[in-house]
């Protein structure tokens, strides 16, 4: 049962890290081509429900977002938040169901 709570969290964070990624190579495109854009607080709440990484790694392979504070901050703090959370996951369901 624990491996199956960990595991589909882990398959979670996979998925919206992968979407959250194309969200921001999307937006990015978008940009440059004066098109309609993603809003910043949609873009920040993709990477609050797990999708830092993906947009970490989207803001430095596009050169996207680097210079706002909120993201060059924000989503690294963000990822670190996740594997906090994650850790904390796997202590708490090893506690709980040993």
């Amino acid at each position: 049962m624990v491996e199956g709570v960990i595991e589909y969290f882990l398959w979670y964070y996979v998925v919206i890290t992968i979407i959250a990624f194309f969200v921001m190579r999307q937006d990015k495109r978008k940009a440059q081509k004066n098109g309609r854009r993603t809003s910043e607080q949609s873009l920040f709440t993709w990477a609050a429900f797990g999708g830092a990484l993906g947009m970490l790694i989207a803001s430095k392979m596009f050169r996207h977002k680097t210079r706002k504070k909120t993201f060059s901050i924000g989503l690294p703090l963000l990822v670190a938040i996740h594997i906090a959370l994650f850790v904390f996951l796997i202590w708490f369901t090893e506690v709980l169901f040993g």
